[in-house]
C-alpha cells in the first residue's frame, strides 16, 4: 500500500509541477506578444505620424463645420 501511495503522490507533485510549469509559460508568451505588438505599434505610428496628425485635424475641422451647420439650422 505504501509503495502505491508515494507513487500517487510523486505523480500528483509531478503533475502540480506540470501546470505551474504551463502557466508559467503561457504568460511568459503573453508577455512577449504584448511586447511585440507594442514595439510595432510604436512603430507604425512613428513612421505614420504625420499622416496620422493630418487625417486627425481633417476630422476635428470636418466634425466642427457640420456642428456649425447643424447651430445655423
Amino acid at each position: 500500500m505504501e509503495p502505491i501511495a508515494y507513487g500517487i503522490a510523486v505523480a500528483g507533485v509531478a503533475n502540480a509541477i506540470a501546470l505551474s510549469l504551463g502557466y508559467c509559460l503561457k504568460y511568459r508568451l503573453n508577455q512577449a506578444k504584448r511586447d511585440i505588438y507594442l514595439t510595432v505599434t510604436q512603430q507604425i505610428v512613428s513612421e505614420n505620424s504625420p499622416r496620422i496628425i493630418e487625417a486627425v485635424e481633417s476630422s476635428i475641422k470636418q466634425q466642427v463645420v457640420e456642428r456649425m451647420g447643424q447651430v445655423n439650422v
